[in-house]
């Protein structure tokens, strides 16, 4: 038998058997190369062998045909090219010529490792041409076209050439990937979406989107990284209507959600743009709904500015504590730029507080006010007269400043039924900040008492007022101040020896403090105040 390639008539018949795919097992690994995919192609030798064929993605792929001359099987060496196309007929060729010199064939059957690469490979049609001509003798012979079927798409795979749709019925994972390596990017499956798609993975489900779990205790089961220098999330949960932007479930001693920044970032963020929690902590346990560590434990943010209801940047409910923060600064902050608004608003329904403040070393709450005419804490007793109060204090109270109020009073048990009833007494008032001192003296012999003030009394005081009356006796007598105040003592004289006199003298306060805060005693209302009265009845009628 001769082929020659100047007689077409005489060429050799060549067919391509039929070739059946076997087996398909894929492997994706991430972070190292794919291991071969394993392509078991089966076609018919005349003698029932099996040739198996290993590649991996743009490798050769086996392609198995038969050669006869006048029904006869041929052997010897040939050399064969292998043209891709895109139609049966004419069309376009695509990829390169594939080469394959010097193949032995035996019994008309040969075998041959044919690559095109993975883009000759998007999905549509493709034909294979087959020429073909004695090893080294002559022009390569034309022996016609032949569709591919299923196999060479099987290499594609290994590529993940996108975009793949699929669709499986299974009871257990539709795509399962395990990746054994050791290091520090050996990932199961990385997702990286185009410069501006919303997502690099995608996860829908009729019960959870995305599930990630480790054994690792120094790991995530879902972990988000971004990246960039300015803003996104590395994990960010939303939510439509009344579902959950991302649920934490923690056994015993875990953390449900766990957010760690770096200096100036944030932890957790949550936002809320209608009715709902920006971050919502609930444990109906023994532990806490939201527990937040830092140099700002938990900062919540709402930007509902309607009156739509519950919009709350943070909101925490538990059956003990709803919310409870702990910073090396500020266990829970809160912010607001809203006029009408509070930092942080505490609210009780019951018989409790709205908000309660303990200490075992500090303050339990600290106000503090940065502006001129507001006030560090505010307390609003809105029932009647007498049956509430702004603000109650069980203890000492000490001011370092001044108190105002429309009545001074103190209120104590009742000397003649302490069980039943308060006496109450009122503060002596003036315009002046006024000291007053006051006592019993007996003159001598020579009609003269002495009458010794504290020491600090001159450092104190200044511009004193006395008073003198003449107490008992069997005849009328008279006193007056022989000597004024010098020396932290005055001098009281009687015009018969041995008289008792009771003594009264007041002084003007003159130490740095009251010089620096000295009362104005009528001030114009003005702002807010203006127009009203702290007792309405006091009011002009309109």
């Amino acid at each position: 038998m001769s082929v020659r390639a100047a007689v077409p008539t005489s060429r050799p018949k060549f067919t391509v058997e039929r070739v059946l795919l076997a087996g398909i097992v894929l492997y994706l690994l991430a972070g190292k190369a794919l291991p071969a995919l394993k392509v078991l192609a089966e076609g018919d030798d005349g003698g029932g062998h099996s040739t198996v064929q290993s590649a991996v993605p743009g490798s050769p792929f086996t392609y198995q045909g038969r050669m006869e001359s006048n029904g006869l099987p041929v052997s010897g060496n040939y050399d064969f090219e292998f043209l891709l196309w895109d139609a049966a007929t004419l069309g376009t060729q695509v990829g390169v010529t594939f080469s394959a010199p010097n193949v032995t064939v035996t019994n008309g059957v040969f075998s041959v490792p044919v690559a095109f690469g993975v883009s000759a490979f998007d999905g549509n049609s493709r034909w294979i041409e087959t020429k073909t001509r004695p090893a080294g003798i002559g022009t390569h012979i034309s022996l016609g076209r032949t569709a591919l079927t299923a196999t060479p798409y099987a290499l594609v795979a290994g590529g993940l050439a996108l975009p793949f749709a699929g669709e499986t019925d299974a009871n257990s994972s539709a795509l399962a990937v395990t990746n054994t390596g050791t290091g520090t990017d050996a990932f199961g499956i990385t997702g990286i979406g185009g410069t501006t798609a919303r997502a690099g993975v995608f996860g829908s489900s009729g019960e959870n989107g995305v599930v990630g779990e480790s054994a690792n205790s120094f790991a995530s089961g879902v972990y988000g990284v971004n990246s960039s220098s300015f803003g996104g999330s590395g994990v960010m949960g939303s939510v439509q209507f009344n579902g959950i932007g991302v649920r934490g479930e923690a056994g015993i001693g875990g953390k449900g959600v766990y957010g760690g920044a770096g200096d100036g970032g944030f932890g957790v963020v949550g936002f809320t743009f209608g009715s709902g929690a920006g971050v919502y902590g609930s444990n109906p346990g023994i532990g806490r709904g939201v527990h937040g560590e830092g140099r700002t434990g938990v900062l919540g943010t709402s930007t509902n500015g309607s009156l739509l209801g519950d919009g709350y940047g943070v909101l925490g409910e538990e059956a003990t504590v709803g919310v409870r923060g702990v910073g090396a600064k500020n266990g829970v902050e809160g912010s607001t730029t809203n006029a009408a608004g509070s930092g942080v608003y505490g609210e009780n329904t019951g018989a409790g507080s709205g908000t309660y403040g303990r200490s075992t070393s500090g303050d339990g709450t600290w106000g503090e006010a940065l502006t001129a005419g507001k006030s560090g804490i505010v307390g609003k007793a809105a029932g009647g007269a007498g049956t509430n109060f702004a603000a109650y204090f069980i203890g000492n109270i000490e001011v370092l400043g001044t108190v105002t109020a429309g009545t001074k009073s103190f209120k104590i048990d009742h000397p003649l039924d302490p069980a039943g009833a308060w006496l109450y007494h009122s503060s002596i008032e003036s315009p002046d900040m006024k000291n007053l001192y006051d006592g019993v003296v007996t003159t001598d012999a020579d009609s003269f008492a002495t009458v010794q003030l504290p020491d600090y009394f001159e450092a104190l005081n200044r511009d004193f007022r006395y008073q003198l009356t003449v107490v008992g006796g069997d005849t009328w007598a008279r006193a007056r101040i022989a000597t004024e105040v010098s020396g932290n003592a005055f001098v009281i004289e009687t015009d018969q020896p041995n008289v008792t006199v009771s003594w009264q003298v007041t002084g003007i306060r003159h130490d740095a403090f009251a010089e620096a805060h000295r009362t104005l005693v009528e001030v114009a209302k003005t702002g807010d105040d203006l127009g009203t009265c702290v007792e309405p009845t006091a009011c002009p009628a309109p």
